[in-house]
């Protein structure tokens, strides 16, 4: 019901981070729900509206894999010229 009430704001976000924060302000308060149902909920919204990260977003496993690569695992995203070579991909065209 949270997420139905911001529809007519998800559909105007301009880009994932944009849509990423309004779905972060709107379940803040519900407990139990954390950075990786943010995540994971944007994502899953974002690929409807045709909005795709363009920076890799920390949450449970990706922090652990920053902070294994020496990275600032307390950011909340890296962008992807931070990334070791091996690591970082070129964006889908």
């Amino acid at each position: 019901m949270v997420l139905l009430k911001k529809a007519p704001a998800m559909e105007r976000a301009r880009n994932f981070s944009e849509l990423f924060k309004l779905l972060e302000a709107a379940v803040e308060p519900i407990p139990g729900l954390g950075e990786l149902y943010v995540y994971d909920t944007t994502l899953r919204i974002g690929s409807k509206l045709n909005l795709f990260p363009e920076e890799v977003h920390l949450h449970a496993g990706t922090r652990q894999g920053a902070r294994a690569l020496g990275l600032d695992a307390h950011a909340e995203t890296l962008s992807m010229t931070e990334l070791p070579p091996r690591v970082a991909c070129p964006p889908a065209a």
